[in-house]
C-alpha cells in the first residue's frame, strides 16, 4: 500500500508490516496513489506534484511524466495486457479529457477522448488492436485503434 504522503508499506498475511519506506516528495503538496492494473496482478505508483503527473514502476523508476493545465489530481487507470503491452489512461476531469499512453509514455490513438469517466479497454493480440468503451456526455462510445 501507499498513503497519499508517499509512505510505501508491505504487509504479511498476519497484517504485520514487513517493509516501509518514504518515497521522494519534491514538494510539500506531492500526493501519491497506488494504481493497480485492472486484473490486480501488478501496479504502478502515481505521483502528482502540482500540475505534473509522474508514473513510477514497482522499482520506483519513472515510466512517464506529463504536465497538466489544472491542479485537479487526474485519475489514472492501468492495463497490463502482458507481452510488453501496457497502457495508462489519464483522465483530466477539469478538462473532461482522457489521454491514452503506451508503455513508454507516448500518446496513442487519435488524441484524447472527450470523457471524464473511467473507461474499459480491450486488446486483441491477434490483430494488435485496442477497443475502448467510454462515456462522452450521455452517450456510450466505442473506438478501435
Amino acid at each position: 500500500v501507499v498513503d497519499k504522503d508517499g509512505r510505501l508499506s508491505s504487509f504479511n498475511l498476519l497484517g504485520q508490516i514487513t517493509s516501509s519506506e518514504q518515497l521522494y516528495k519534491p514538494t510539500t503538496e506531492t500526493v501519491y496513489n497506488l494504481v493497480p492494473d485492472v486484473m490486480g496482478k501488478t501496479f504502478v505508483l502515481a505521483r502528482y506534484d502540482r500540475r505534473r503527473l509522474v508514473l513510477l514502476n514497482r522499482n520506483n523508476e519513472e515510466i512517464m511524466s506529463k504536465d497538466f493545465g489544472s491542479e485537479v489530481i487526474p485519475d489514472v487507470q492501468y492495463y497490463d495486457f502482458g507481452s510488453d503491452v501496457q497502457v495508462y489512461l489519464v483522465c483530466d476531469k477539469s478538462e473532461e479529457l482522457t489521454y491514452i499512453y503506451d508503455s513508454e509514455g507516448n500518446l496513442i490513438g487519435s488524441g484524447p477522448l472527450k470523457s471524464k469517466e473511467p473507461v474499459a479497454l480491450l486488446y486483441s493480440e491477434l490483430n494488435k488492436q485496442f477497443t475502448i468503451y467510454y462515456v462522452s456526455g450521455n452517450e456510450v462510445l466505442v473506438r478501435t485503434f
